[in-house]
């Protein structure tokens, strides 16, 4: 059974100061209650299986996963390192001096960035051209299908050519006729960009109230490039996107990964907004103990929180365990047995 927003508000109302607030107060503790419960563990109504269409090196998992568990790349299951990876004595080394040699297609957790794609410091164009991107580095324009959210800024902080810190701001235009993609006019005249140019972004606020999807390209005025680098959700304001690389593969070069990724935590607010942790006696449980915890009763809110774990885990692994004794091949290590067989090498 799934539960929504309202199931919960219905069993922790009343345990929300004495049960005298409104929704407000009770969706903001369900919300503290569900942020906690998911950092617990990588439960398993938290996960999910996607698939990617990868150009080049770099992909990013779409907004709602919080990080990737498992991977499959081609076809072939991936071993997934995280940052530290490329400066160990056995890792690829530093990107940008790293040549694309090797048979194992591995992945690299870059972590989290406000935008879907790096700024590029180089590119191919529609002819098959290498492209060198000026020193200057790049302008930014935000764009919307609706009129409403085109009267409103985007603020962005990042770094210049120089390594000077810089923030600006954008206003949002609207694709022309509300056609995405469709544009008329001339740079800066009709059309805004960002007053400086970047070299790379660290932080990206959006406006609050927004009801469609923004998104932000770099754009090179002077030769009209344009380069896509993230679209937002109508609820991003802080947006993060987890970004991957992927070792012994080229810029030009296409992949196909299957990934299962763990859910991030986003705050909910709508009644049928579902519940990530499906279960509203361990929401309830928590949102007692925080309640305890503020009250500066820590030993009771210690006991209710380890409960509503206990009570999570004993849920979990009565939908996802199967009864017997599971016979195991080791298929992880690729000069394994169960490698050879799963692949056919031997078979």
């Amino acid at each position: 059974m799934l539960y929504t927003l309202a199931d919960a508000r219905t069993a922790c109302g009343k345990f929300v100061d004495s049960g005298s607030c409104d929704n407000a107060v009770i969706d903001q503790r369900v919300n503290e209650a569900l942020e906690r419960l998911m950092a617990e563990e990588p439960w398993e109504s938290l996960r999910r299986i996607i698939r990617v269409a990868v150009q080049g090196k770099c992909f990013a998992l779409p907004w709602t996963a919080e990080k990737a568990l498992f991977l499959d790349t081609n076809g072939v299951p991936s071993r997934l390192f995280n940052r530290a990876y490329q400066f160990m004595d056995a890792g690829p080394g530093d990107a940008q001096f790293r040549t694309n040699s090797g048979t194992w297609q591995d992945t690299e957790d870059l972590g989290d960035w406000p935008v879907m794609f790096e700024l590029p410091t180089a590119f191919n164009d529609a002819d098959d051209a290498d492209v060198e991107v000026g020193e200057t580095g790049w302008r930014l324009a935000a764009f919307t299908t609706l009129a409403a959210d085109a009267t409103k800024t985007v603020s962005v902080e990042g770094t210049n050519s120089y390594g000077e810190v810089i923030t600006d701001t954008v206003a949002i235009h609207r694709w022309s006729g509300g056609t995405e993609g469709t544009l008329v006019g001339t740079w800066d005249d009709s059309i805004p960009l960002s007053t400086y140019s970047f070299a790379n972004l660290s932080k990206i606020s959006l406006p609050t109230g927004r009801t469609s999807y923004v998104s932000l390209y770099a754009v090179d005025p002077s030769t009209n490039y344009t380069y896509f680098l993230a679209k937002y959700h109508p609820s991003q304001t802080i947006p993060q996107f987890r970004r991957y690389r992927i070792t012994n593969q080229g810029h030009e070069d296409d992949a196909n990964v299957l990934v299962m990724v763990q859910l991030r935590y986003i705050p909910l607010s709508l009644a049928d907004d579902l519940l990530l942790i499906n279960s509203t006696q361990s929401v309830k449980l928590m949102v007692m103990a925080i309640s305890k915890e503020n009250a500066g009763e820590l030993k009771a809110s210690v006991g209710l929180a380890d409960q509503a774990i206990r009570l999570l885990t004993k849920a979990e692994e009565a939908s996802t365990l199967a009864g017997g004794v599971p016979t195991v091949i080791d298929t992880q290590r690729r000069t394994s047995l169960g490698y050879g067989m799963h692949h056919r090498v031997l078979l």
